[in-house]
């Protein structure tokens, strides 16, 4: 009963490999690469969040890109260049927030008189 247990568990196992990875050589290359273009198609989709300078690095039409690469071409774009573009989201994102002030440092405590006053703030007209 163990052995019949076992037998049919890798018989599930490698149809569960087959249909993710492909049954060929030729299968899992096109499906390695529908992944990749998948990637890639993301890094196109958010260029609007990066720096000036790596939004020009990036070509027109991105499934022309994809189209004109060859396998080996598109798995090493996606390695090299895809963290590059992330980074300059991080850095674009970071560059937007220099020179940010947060709303505190414009209130000061009131410095009327009385009790009502006291824990109030007011506006920074100076």
């Amino acid at each position: 009963m163990l052995g019949t247990i076992w037998t049919e568990w890798f018989k599930v196992w490698e149809a569960r490999n087959e249909y993710v990875h492909g049954k060929t050589k030729t299968k899992k290359q096109e499906r390695k690469r529908g992944e990749i273009e998948q990637k890639i198609r993301e890094t196109y989709k958010d260029q609007d969040k990066y720096l000036p300078s790596g939004q020009g690095m990036l070509e027109d039409d991105v499934e022309e890109f994809s189209r004109s690469k060859g396998y080996s071409a598109l798995t090493n774009w996606e390695r090299v260049w895809r963290p590059l573009f992330a980074q300059s989201a991080v850095d674009c994102r970071l560059q937007a927030l220099r020179g940010f002030h947060f709303i505190p440092i414009y209130l000061k405590p009131a410095t009327s008189s009385g009790c009502q006053a006291r824990g109030l703030v007011s506006l920074l007209l100076d």
